[in-house]
């Protein structure tokens, strides 16, 4: 969905599309920026938070939090957030924690869609299931949107339903 660059926020992470890097004649390095993506790691409702140990959980995935965090409408810090409040975060993946660094997090009222975004990893392919870390992922009811190539270790971007079904997140 096209956004507006007034939409981009401090802490927000992003991805720069452009040209190859090259030189100037004056030897400096130039490239021509086409298009400027940002968006979230994890967008649903808190499932845990330890306001002490700066961490939360949300859908399933730890999410670590540091001073240089922006924490967009916690005036209180982490202790204002509770068990089932709508969050939007941004960050890193850390494969070394299996943790989400955040950079950002926003609280959200009335999370329309989850999002989640992460390694695939126990890939069943007749099933159509995966797991992004311990969390388990039907993708069984998309249609067309599946690449042939899907394998473990890929990463991927999933939007969710708001609720599980017998434990599983359904990809919408």
């Amino acid at each position: 969905t096209p956004r507006s660059r007034n939409d981009l926020r401090l802490g927000m992470t992003t991805e720069v599309r452009g040209t190859a890097i090259t030189l100037d004649g004056a030897g400096a390095s130039v490239a021509t920026a086409s298009s400027i993506v940002f968006s979230s790691e994890l967008q649903g409702t808190v499932d845990s938070v330890d306001a002490t140990a700066n961490r939360l959980v949300v859908l399933g995935q730890g999410v670590d939090v540091s001073p240089a965090t922006v924490l967009d409408g916690l005036s209180g810090g982490l202790s204002t957030l509770t068990v089932g409040d709508g969050v939007e975060i941004y960050g890193f993946f850390d494969v070394t924690t299996a943790r989400y660094r955040a950079t950002r997090i926003e609280r959200k009222t009335g999370v329309p869609d989850f999002k989640l975004r992460g390694a695939v990893s126990n890939l069943d392919s007749v099933a159509k299931a995966f797991n992004i870390g311990t969390q388990r992922i039907s993708y069984a009811a998309v249609a067309g949107d599946v690449p042939a190539t899907l394998a473990n270790g890929d990463f991927v971007r999933l939007r969710l339903q708001s609720a599980q079904i017998g434990g599983v997140w359904i990809v919408s």
